[in-house]
């Protein structure tokens, strides 16, 4: 992302930050947006509007702790959601966010497979869904080094999911 100047959201989980804090403080300083994905990435779809709160509020006050900004977005995790996880982001101040094209990088899929679903699937305002960490072995930033250079010599331009909401 940094070699191409492209600026992304990070969708970030709480415990992680609070195992891990210099990463997050790398992509604030990198310009990055960081967006708030739970604090122990439970699946939402199943969390009352209480619980719901308590994990949105939880990460929100690490990420607040640790690189000093209130996030707007957020994302639950596994995409999952409910009637009370909506209602209750909303009332923190959350856009809530999805995706429109998933890379499925998080199965390590082979960079090859992840370039063709993107650069062929593609269209002008989507979300791709993409993970700064799977466990085994990443293909993501190899699968980045050919989309990005492929989708700007094609015309795209690369946005923050808020810049995208915001037009």
């Amino acid at each position: 992302l940094d070699k191409s100047g492209v600026k992304a959201p990070f969708f970030v989980i709480g415990v992680n930050i609070q195992n891990y804090p210099e990463p997050l403080k790398l992509i604030r300083a990198a310009g990055h947006e960081i967006a708030n994905h739970s604090y122990t990435h439970d699946n939402s779809k199943d969390l009352s509007a209480a619980n719901a709160i308590n994990e949105m509020k939880s990460c929100e006050e690490l990420i607040y702790n640790t690189v000093g900004i209130k996030p707007k977005l957020f994302r639950p995790p596994r995409g999952a959601n409910n009637a009370d996880v909506e209602n209750a982001a909303r009332e923190m101040g959350y856009s809530v966010v999805l995706w429109s094209v998933d890379t499925l990088d998080w199965k390590n899929t082979p960079p090859e497979d992840i370039f063709d679903k993107v650069c062929n699937g593609v269209h002008g305002g989507d979300i791709i869904l993409m993970h700064d960490y799977t466990s085994g072995k990443n293909t993501t930033c190899d699968a980045l080094s050919m989309i990005i250079p492929r989708l700007l010599e094609k015309g795209y331009e690369f946005v923050t999911v808020s810049e995208l909401i915001k037009n």
